[in-house]
């Protein structure tokens, strides 16, 4: 995807990408690497999700045969490739216009603001109501920075990258980005960030040399895939795998796939939701029982393709899938049952779930996604949010606070929806 989408075709280019171009790269497990050709271009260009960003990347996935439906639309941000050049203008944040006292909802919404981050994210929120995220940071931009949300400050981590994952203040698991394009999974703890540094030989003789973590349950066991990078012979594939609170590696007692695997999610149980990929698009989804060592599958692509969104310490899967009209429909797997609908209209997407059951996600209108929040009893009720944005919560805990983001082209807030108490 280059920047000059005619560059190639000038005739002195000899067929090839100029110097003010991109040259991105994708592995097949969607690793997105992307490399200044040539000598030129200094800085990658800010490129953030908005509406007619979307629909460019929509067209483009649908030119090269991708599914679009397929896709997770996420902020982007400058990337520095080096030289002299002068550092980029950061675009002004726009002012939010907030509905705080509106009837029709059963909660506020707050933007978690900060003078020292610059497009923030929220991320993760615990139980007891820390909040998570990542952002550029105005004294290191574009070099992102997590942060945490505690007593109404919010403070950085003591490392370049994101935050992925956190159970409560004590475990919180996330990437250093600090070796760009490598990536390194970590965890923080007690202000303390450690990569996961492994070199492990699996069974049939492959050999991997890094983690990256997806998600981390209450006992401090962490969820994710590992794989190679530095090799020599590089291979992008990864495989699902998890990291004791000792350190140890286990590996998921499935045959390795040329497409990857990856451990999604973890329980407090012990319970953990394996993807296992079959092509680029099409995925199963099977239940890894770590203490009785058992491997069942949840969801098969002869059947119906669901993606997993989330999994609760109930052991209850929330799923996306589509209908027969090519719409998304929220689906979810109770324990010992088979999948059935939520109960949202089609076109609802989901996003997450709390430990008591209640799910959010968005759904489009006019052209902007909107949060929606439906509770235990299977009633749906809209979330407040500023207009001319998109606004998408991201996780909710079990006093049903809610943290997100609210984005347009040139801007990134960070939210915050508590209940209302009148």
């Amino acid at each position: 995807m280059a920047v000059n989408s005619d560059a190639s075709r000038s005739p002195s280019s000899n067929g090839r990408i100029s110097e003010d171009c991109l040259v991105r790269s994708m592995y097949r497990t969607g690793l997105l690497l992307t490399e200044a050709s040539g000598g030129g271009a200094p800085f990658a260009p800010q490129v953030m999700d908005g509406t007619n960003i979307t629909t460019m990347a929509i067209q483009g996935l649908s030119s090269i045969g991708i599914d679009p439906a397929m896709a997770k639309f996420i902020n982007a941000t400058s990337a520095r490739f080096g030289g002299n050049a002068t550092e980029p203008e950061v675009p002004p944040q726009c002012s939010l216009q907030f509905h705080l006292a509106d009837a029709r909802y059963s909660h506020r919404i707050d933007e978690i603001t900060s003078i020292d981050f610059l497009t923030p994210r929220a991320v993760a929120v615990t139980e007891s109501g820390v909040i998570f995220g990542d952002g550029q940071e105005t004294t290191r931009h574009p070099d992102w920075i997590p942060w945490i949300l505690s007593d109404s400050s919010i403070k950085p981590l003591n490392f370049i990258g994101k935050v992925i994952a956190s159970h409560d203040d004590s475990f919180t698991v996330g990437l250093d980005l600090s070796e760009s394009p490598r990536e390194y999974g970590l965890r923080w703890q007690s202000g303390v960030a450690t990569r996961f540094d492994i070199a492990l030989t699996t069974q049939d003789g492959t050999e991997y040399n890094l983690f990256r973590p997806h998600d981390v349950n209450s006992h401090g066991i962490v969820a994710g895939s590992i794989g190679r990078f530095g090799l020599g012979n590089d291979d992008p594939a990864t495989h699902a795998a998890v990291i004791l609170p000792d350190g140890d590696i286990v590996s998921a007692p499935i045959d390795r796939s040329i497409y990857g695997s990856s451990a999604k999610f973890i329980n407090s149980m012990g319970l953990v939701l394996v993807e296992y990929r079959l092509s680029f698009l099409e995925s199963d989804i099977y239940l890894w029982n770590l203490e009785a060592d058992t491997f069942e599958i949840v969801s098969s692509t002869n059947q119906a393709s669901i993606i997993a969104i989330a999994f609760d310490d109930r052991g209850m899967i929330l799923g996306q899938a589509r209908d027969s009209s090519d719409r998304i429909i929220a689906v979810v797997k109770p324990v010992g049952k088979p999948w059935e609908e939520l109960g949202t209209s089609p076109g609802y997407a989901s996003s997450a779930m709390s430990p008591s059951g209640v799910v959010i996600g968005t759904t489009q209108i006019d052209g902007l996604k909107r949060p929606w929040l439906l509770t235990s009893a299977k009633v749906i009720k809209m979330l407040p949010y500023p207009q001319d944005h998109h606004c998408v919560p991201s996780a909710i805990n079990s006093s049903n606070q809610i943290i997100g983001s609210v984005f347009k082209d040139q801007c990134c807030h960070a939210v915050n929806w508590t209940t209302r108490t009148s």
